[in-house]
């Protein structure tokens, strides 16, 4: 499955428009079981709107892309954080998460499968830093959103 979304050329939304495929490469060969999912529409880029348009207009493709993602990674959590300035979509964020609980979609056991997918909600710093994931995830876990360095892959 990495392969054909590496060939789809399939690109994130972010400035850097980072290609999925290298992104699910590098989940593959991530050493360790816990995998998570983050969704990050915390955008702190000033005077950009381009996360609030999608959350506004068409969230459910949001949930959308995390479940794709969870069928694939089955992750031990999945995390959907968004500037704490954006109260408007992320109220209609928490009414829809609700909505799709009810029905089946998220939750426990999704439609009888044995599937568990549930999305956490965070506010995030807002910080245009918080772009770069290192610096995401320090905020998620309540420090600086500062960035760190990665470690080199053992290849």
């Amino acid at each position: 499955m990495v392969a054909q979304v590496k060939s789809s050329k399939l690109r994130g939304r972010g400035g850097a428009g980072f290609p999925t495929g290298v992104k699910w490469e590098l989940c593959s060969s991530a050493q360790g079981d816990g995998k998570n999912i983050i969704c990050n529409a915390d955008e702190g880029d000033p005077g950009a709107y381009m996360d609030r348009s999608i959350l506004e207009g068409d969230p459910h493709s949001i949930i959308e892309g995390m479940l794709i993602g969870a069928l694939r990674w089955e992750p031990g959590t999945a995390m959907f954080t968004c500037a704490r300035n954006i109260r408007l979509p992320l109220s209609g964020w928490s009414w829809l998460s609700r909505r799709r609980g009810k029905r089946g979609f998220l939750g426990s056991d999704i439609f009888g499968s044995g599937f568990d997918f549930d999305i956490e909600m965070n506010r995030g710093a807002g910080a245009f830093v918080c772009g770069e994931e290192t610096a995401l995830i320090q905020s998620i876990e309540g420090n600086w959103g500062e960035p760190k360095p990665r470690p080199r892959s053992r290849r």
